[in-house]
């Protein structure tokens, strides 16, 4: 019985490094799915609140190639770099005694982007449960929505109160 081997030679066809090999016998199929310097870039969508975002999401493979010495045989290291979505936040909304269901429901439509129907259905669960969901962002995001809410309470002269927290 013949035990299965595979024979790795230089490609005549490589650069001028010689860093491509050439497989044959059984490793074949398993080194043909390897790329060299492969690199793949795409958005990540995300559903923020009534609208999406997009992060960048990349993923970077590189092969980098060393000889063994004496041997004449080229080994050949794969690293990975990858970049993901920043974590998420959830804006919530308090219940005071003091804002008005209409300030509150403008808030909605113009900080978060709600629609009226929406809108409305979340400041009556903040109304009874005290305290409401208006969306998932980015820290980033979260914190300019909240200051935005404070401020435009501030303005009409309403105690309206939101708050983070982690998703």
């Amino acid at each position: 019985m013949q035990a299965n081997r595979a024979v790795f030679s230089k490609n005549p066809a490589s650069d001028a490094s010689g860093s491509l090999l050439t497989a044959s016998g059984s490793c074949r199929d398993s080194l043909s799915g390897l790329a060299k310097n492969a690199s793949v870039s795409l958005n990540l969508i995300i559903r923020c609140g009534s609208g999406f975002c997009r992060y960048p999401f990349q993923e970077r493979s590189s092969v980098v190639g060393r000889e063994v010495p004496g041997s004449g045989i080229r080994v050949e290291e794969e690293s990975r770099t990858r970049t993901v979505a920043p974590p998420l936040y959830r804006v919530l909304m308090h219940n005071d005694d003091y804002t008005t269901m209409e300030f509150v429901v403008e808030v909605l439509q113009t900080v978060f982007r709600k629609s009226a129907t929406e809108a409305n259905q979340i400041m009556l669960h903040i109304h009874h449960k005290g305290v409401g969901e208006c969306g998932v962002f980015p820290y980033e995001i979260a914190e300019t929505k909240v200051a935005r809410v404070h401020s435009l309470a501030r303005k009409t002269g309403y105690p309206l109160r939101c708050s983070l927290e982690e998703a």
